[in-house]
């Protein structure tokens, strides 16, 4: 567990997080200062899918983060395969990681709504991604509690955003 949430915190780039629950191979979690909210996995090579959300902003993001190099900017077709069929996607390197000494690569999951789709699975995930020299890097995610933990994030985002009723903030309408 402990290497769990150290890797995800490296790979969200932020110096320190708060565990929030683990949910089958899942963990949810957030920042320290509460700026970043995430649920996520890590495969046994190390790698890991998250999904994280900044509620500041009302956005959330799905990365995918490994030992394969990319190159920042750099986009990637990828084939992602579920128990419900397999689907496309494009991946957008965009920055690197180091992980107790290992450079990490970290790529954004271009259409976040149809990866929130895949979390139905029974099976684990499985994304190929085209290298340049023809082959395939291939990685295998468990999806054992992913929808309930990306479910607990989205719900813990969306209280975040939600001005409170007696706020005295100024606002615009």
């Amino acid at each position: 567990m402990k290497t769990l949430r150290t890797i995800l915190a490296a790979a969200l780039t932020v110096p320190c997080i708060s565990h929030g629950a683990t949910i089958g191979s899942w963990i949810t979690g957030s920042t320290e200062d509460g700026q970043q909210l995430f649920a996520g996995s890590v495969n046994e090579s190390g790698g890991m899918l998250t999904k994280a959300c900044r509620p500041s902003s009302g956005v959330c993001y799905w990365y995918l983060i490994t030992s394969t190099i990319c190159d920042k900017g750099q986009t990637t077709p990828a084939l992602f395969s579920t128990s419900k069929g397999a689907v496309p996607f494009q991946l957008s390197c965009e920055s690197t990681i180091v992980q107790n000494g290992k450079t990490m690569y970290r790529s954004l999951i271009l259409n976040p709504d149809l990866m929130d789709s895949m979390l139905e699975s029974t099976m684990p995930l499985g994304i190929a991604v085209a290298l340049e020299d023809g082959r395939f890097a291939v990685y295998r995610f468990p999806m054992s509690g992913a929808k309930r933990a990306v479910s607990i994030l989205m719900e813990g985002a969306s209280k975040l955003t939600q001005p409170s009723s007696a706020s005295t903030r100024d606002t615009a309408l």
